[in-house]
């Protein structure tokens, strides 16, 4: 099982939406200090379940949410999605219960609202479950 693609609306740094594609055989993301590297793992984390926003360098869940810079006011909300594609089977989820490909998403915004969901997509039907919200 391999990460197919993120996507990050307000996390953090990524005040657009952003949509990072894993192509096969990508091991590693490189670049230069500052580049939002870390991010790209700290969004990873929070969408598998991570609630600790200091495990995601922050103090509360609100740090999550891009704060705005000189140019742009900051957002309500962060919202990131990922894409698994299991085509070997070689999750611990076999045969339809996980499909070929396997998404998450989670939402917060300012107050405190939460969201998460998770998507269980077979080739031609997706079935979507809200998993919960809270404040």
């Amino acid at each position: 099982m391999r990460i197919k693609r993120l996507q990050l609306v307000g996390f953090k740094s990524c005040m657009d939406r952003t949509v990072l594609e894993f192509p096969r055989g990508v091991t590693g993301v490189v670049g230069p200090n500052g580049c939002g590297k870390s991010n790209i793992v700290d969004a990873i984390r929070w969408v598998m379940g991570e609630q600790s926003p200091k495990q995601l360098r922050g103090q509360t869940m609100e740090d999550l949410i891009f704060a705005g810079n000189d140019r742009h006011p900051p957002l309500g909300f962060a919202e990131v999605s990922v894409v698994f594609d299991n085509e070997g089977r070689l999750s611990h989820l076999r045969g339809d219960r996980l499909g070929r490909h396997r998404d998450g998403a989670r939402e917060v915004g300012r107050g405190g609202l939460h969201r998460v969901w998770a998507v269980v997509a077979r080739p031609g039907r997706a079935r979507e479950r809200r998993l919960g919200a809270r404040r």
